[in-house]
């Protein structure tokens, strides 16, 4: 059986300086599905990282890109550095608990 307690799932988002920068700051500024679905994965226990977290801060204190090229969107080294340091500290925490 699946542990849940040991489940993180990581949560892409707005990833771009422009369409973060245009985005509402709280509830107004998430998307609808995407909250939802976090809140119910937290209900069940679940730890969500949330990535668009991650990506605002990121843009706050550099220019470097999260994607891959301009032409490629997908994300970088630096990008999914910034995500997996953040699901390792989820899944630490969580074995701590």
């Amino acid at each position: 059986p699946l542990d849940i307690r040991r489940l993180v799932i990581v949560l892409d988002g707005r990833r771009d300086r422009t369409s973060l920068a245009q985005a509402p700051q709280g509830p107004a500024g998430v998307m609808q599905e995407r909250d939802a679905f976090m809140a119910l994965a937290r209900q069940h226990g679940v730890v969500v990282v949330d990535a668009e977290i991650d990506f605002r801060q990121h843009w706050a204190n550099s220019s470097l890109s999260l994607a891959v090229s301009p032409q490629d969107a997908h994300l970088n080294t630096l990008a999914l550095n910034l995500l997996m340091h953040r699901a390792a500290l989820a899944l630490n925490a969580d074995a701590r608990h």
